[in-house]
């Protein structure tokens, strides 16, 4: 069961003298259930949660707890994980988590972290969506070196009493799992063959290498065979940044795929996540940041910047983010308490995950290559 204090928000200390103005662009129904148009899409513990704090706090919901499943909270639950739970989404049961009677401004944000690697969770949600709300809909996803989350994240189920391994053995464990779980597909093997064809490419567009255009076209088909090892199955192909939502909708979604959550060590690879989202949402409505700017750039524009990509009508203080202890938490690498990996196991990591960094930056050029995994304290 996750602690109250990630979840729920209401008795926090307010950040800043912001406050919406205005309602957000909405869709609610007239029972009020409404369906969110703004999704913090993960990663997982790459500070999904320090950003809904800000976003609670100029006004934004959660769910409500009578739908949500978490049945000793009232509101603004920032997860709720109904996408990752559901083979066949019910739209009236979902809606009824999102009620307008309880957010006057019907800024509601649906911030489930564990919606960007469960492969099926963004068509559950496509399918539960007319055109029109495909189109309004937008995405946040704030991604984190790796390796620093995958060992976060041990910790955090060790924290949590989740977990009785240490996170070294964690590690291992998780390897042999994915080891095992890809051997025998053939897409695994056709995506790492191509691993070495992206070693050349121009990823700043300096002169020399392969030209982006190709790289983009290579780390694609990568990044598809990706997403068909981890979703089980063939998932609609991420064959452009653009979407004719006409064609998509209204049936079930991805029959035969994984339906629940891919092995652990896949959670760090992340363009192959991409394809889940992108195969039903165009890019245009994705904005992807990095929690290395976060933890490094002025938080106000930074956060500003959000509220304006989702079309939040709010303005925040200058000062606002200056004693903030929850959105400087974000910044921590791991927990000092708990226990390291040994540097042999994170170096491991590190070189599992470098070619699947490489295919990001290549499907996506202006992302800032994340800081060495070399940072990572080990033992």
């Amino acid at each position: 069961m996750r602690p109250t204090r990630w979840l729920v928000f209401s008795s926090m200390a307010a950040f800043t003298s912001a406050a919406i103005k205005q309602n957000c662009a909405h869709s609610c129904d007239s029972n009020g259930g409404c369906l969110p148009l703004i999704y913090l899409w993960g990663a997982q513990k790459a500070g999904t949660t320090s950003l809904y704090s800000m976003m609670h706090d100029v006004g934004v919901c959660g769910g409500n707890t009578r739908y949500s499943g978490f049945a000793h909270w009232t509101k603004d639950i920032k997860e709720t994980h109904y996408l990752v739970s559901v083979d066949v989404p019910s739209r009236s049961r979902y809606t009824a988590t999102f009620l307008s009677h309880d957010c006057p401004c019907r800024c509601f944000v649906e911030a489930t972290p564990d919606n960007l690697f469960v492969p099926p969770t963004a068509a559950r949600l496509r399918f539960m969506m007319n055109q029109a709300e495909a189109a309004q809909a937008r995405f946040i996803i704030q991604l984190r070196e790796p390796v620093s989350r995958m060992i976060s994240y041990l910790q955090m189920e060790r924290r949590f009493n989740r977990s009785d391994l240490a996170v070294e053995t964690s590690i291992v464990t998780a390897q042999s799992i994915w080891n095992q779980y890809s051997a025998d597909r053939p897409e695994w093997t056709s995506a790492t063959a191509l691993f070495a064809s992206l070693n050349d490419c121009t990823v700043n567009k300096s002169k020399g290498g392969v030209g982006p255009a190709q790289c983009h076209q290579v780390a694609m088909t990568v990044a598809n065979l990706g997403a068909a090892v981890m979703g089980g199955c063939s998932q609609p192909p991420m064959t452009a940044y653009d979407v004719n939502f006409a064609s998509f909708g209204g049936t079930s979604p991805l029959t035969g795929c994984r339906s629940g959550y891919s092995p652990a060590l896949s959670r760090g690879m992340y363009a192959p996540q991409l394809v889940f989202l992108l195969s039903q949402f165009s890019r245009s409505q994705v904005l992807l940041l990095s929690m290395d700017t976060f933890k490094s750039t002025d938080k106000t524009s930074y956060m500003q910047s959000i509220l304006d990509f989702a079309r939040i009508p709010a303005t925040i203080a200058p000062t606002a983010f200056s004693s903030s202890s929850q959105l400087n938490r974000a910044g921590d690498h791991l927990d000092p308490m708990m226990d390291l990996a040994r540097c042999t196991s994170r170096d491991a990591l590190g070189e599992f995950y470098a070619p699947w960094n490489q295919v990001l930056y290549a499907l996506e050029p202006d992302f800032p290559p994340f800081a060495s995994f070399k940072e990572v304290k080990c033992m």
